[in-house]
This record gives C-alpha cells, structure tokens and sequence, in this order.
C-alpha cells in the first residue's frame, strides 16, 4: 500500500504562491507580491532542507560512505534521489537555488531586479517539491499540486 507524506513547511510554500497567484496586477499590490514571493522561494528551500536532513542521517551511515560532506547541498540532493533510485534536474535545481541565494542575500527589493517574477516563484517551488519527490520513498503529498 502507498503511504503518503506531507510537509507543513511545503504546503505553506504553496499557500503562499496561490495567494500570489489570485493577488491583482496593480502597483498597490506590489508590497504584498514581493512579500508572498520571498516567502514562498524560501520556504520551498526550508522544505527541501527539512527533507535532506532525515536523508543525510539515513544515507551518511557506513553503510553508505559515498554520500557527500556537508556543504555540498545539490551533490546531497543528487546521491539521496539516486539513493531512491530516481533522477533530478541539477541545472534547473541550481537555478531555483541561485533565485534562492539572490532573495535571501539581497539588500532590497530593486536588487533583485527581474528575479522578483511570479514565474520565478513557481519554478522555484516545482523544482523543490520535485526534489522532495525524488529523494523520498513514500509519495508526498501537497495538496491543490498535481501528484
């Protein structure tokens, strides 16, 4: 029988991107936007985090001495999904990662120039719950996101 996980941290993330989606277009909105955008990239990332520490407890063991140190997030993200015998997209992963950096290491918002971008948002998001899925056994669960 499937077993199906969820992670609050992840469905927070979704919650804040379907806000962002149902917010208008207008310059009032703008404050808000950014505001849901933020949160949604870097909640995406704490939940990819939260899932590669029960990863790097099961595969750091002797049992697997070929997991890589600490440092190395993708390289970790990598051997726990082919642990799992599935594959993720590292240059697409790295990308959502480098739109991760660049919010959380910005100054303000014009630094961020054309990364503060619904679009971004969302592709940050799919590659993280695509990591999630990867390096997970059990199917994970979020809801109002396809399967």
């Amino acid at each position: 029988m499937t077993q199906f996980v969820r992670f609050i941290t992840l469905e927070d993330a979704l919650a804040f991107l379907n806000e962002l989606h149902g917010l208008p277009n207008i310059p009032a909105s703008a404050f808000r936007r950014h505001r849901l955008i933020r949160a949604s990239i870097i909640l995406s990332w704490v939940a990819v985090e939260e899932v590669l520490g029960g990863c790097v407890d099961l595969y750091s063991l002797a049992a697997y001495p070929g997991f890589p140190e600490s440092g190395k997030l993708l390289q970790q993200i990598e051997y726990a999904a082919r642990a799992n015998g599935k594959v993720i997209n590292v240059p697409e992963l790295a990308r959502s990662r480098r739109l991760r950096n660049d919010m959380t290491h910005a100054r303000d918002d014009e630094a961020l120039g054309d990364s503060f971008t619904e679009g971004n948002c969302q592709f940050v998001f799919d590659t993280c719950l695509a990591a999630i899925r990867a390096m997970r056994q059990d199917r994970v669960a979020c809801p109002l996101h396809p399967l």
